[in-house]
């Protein structure tokens, strides 16, 4: 899913094709490649500002909890930036009525703008 299928009139500003691009890619001893959300980017947001979902299912990982919220998996680095996720805990599920913290769609366009360097 792409982000001009979630929005009618796609901005410039949305210029980043995967979010994932704004992550360095670290190679771990045994070869193995992967990002480093801790590295790049800070959220400072109080918690009044952020949402709340509860997980619904057995067992979530980020990217289905990121559908659930926001209608693509293609958000779920910002769930597990806001949700202080460590690398190591990245591929652990969250459990049926867990709670994840997270910021409305309509505060996305804002995030986007400032991460591009158009804000």
């Amino acid at each position: 899913m792409k982000k001009r299928d979630i929005y009618d009139n796609v901005p410039e500003y949305w210029k980043t094709t995967d979010f994932e691009n704004l992550f360095d890619i670290n190679q771990d001893g045994l070869g193995r490649y992967g990002f480093n959300l801790n590295e790049n980017l800070y959220f400072d947001a109080p918690d009044g500002a952020l949402q709340t979902y509860t997980c619904r299912y057995a067992e979530m990982h980020w990217p289905l909890i990121s559908y659930d919220i926001y209608g693509t998996t293609r958000l779920a680095w910002l769930l597990m930036k806001l949700n202080g996720v460590k690398v190591e805990d990245a591929f652990t599920p969250r459990r049926a009525a867990e709670t994840v913290k997270y910021v409305r769609k309509e505060a996305l366009p804002q995030i986007v703008k400032t991460i591009n360097g158009y804000e």
